[in-house]
């Protein structure tokens, strides 16, 4: 992931841009650059953590772009509300099933790090005691959609970031 990383930041400093990026990598700016020509557009922010800082779709929604976007952490999704109050922002947690229950690892209020998967914790070497396991129910994508005001929308831009789930 960090080759990518480094190649996507090579390219877009090869990509003049005057805009400010607001994500991590200036992924935003490549994404911007690829839906230069569509004003207006539709995006499922899956993972969205914070609603302007490290975000892949702030500079769509500056440019008048809407969407949904989705976190497990509910104070997220209140400044999503806040700041982001023309898209649809859902507190959930996502799986291929409505309803199961999902041990979550979770560090902190706000973390980007906060998982689902038991691998990546081992790989982080995290102290036990220093993460807490809540338990949340399911949710799926469809059913997210489904209820929106988005529910008829083509999605032009998916962006997933979920810690390896």
């Amino acid at each position: 992931m960090s080759k990518f990383i480094d190649k996507l930041s090579i390219f877009k400093k090869k990509i003049y841009s005057p805009k400010k990026s607001y994500s991590f990598g200036g992924c935003d700016l490549l994404i911007d650059y690829i839906f230069k020509s569509k004003k207006k557009g539709f995006y499922l922010d899956v993972g969205c953590q914070h609603p302007v800082s490290n975000n892949n779709t702030y500079l769509l929604y500056k440019r008048g772009w809407r969407g949904i976007n989705i976190d497990l952490d509910k104070e997220s999704i209140d400044e999503f509300n806040k700041i982001r109050d023309k898209d649809y922002n859902v507190q959930s947690l996502i799986s291929t099933n409505i309803g199961e229950e999902k041990e979550i690892y979770y560090y902190h209020s706000r973390s980007a790090i906060n998982t689902l998967s038991k691998e990546l914790l081992k790989h982080r070497n995290t102290k036990k005691d220093s993460i807490k396991i809540l338990k949340e129910t399911t949710n799926t994508l469809e059913n997210i959609i489904e209820k929106s005001p988005f529910k008829n929308k083509k999605i032009n831009l998916l962006s997933i970031d979920i810690e390896n789930h």
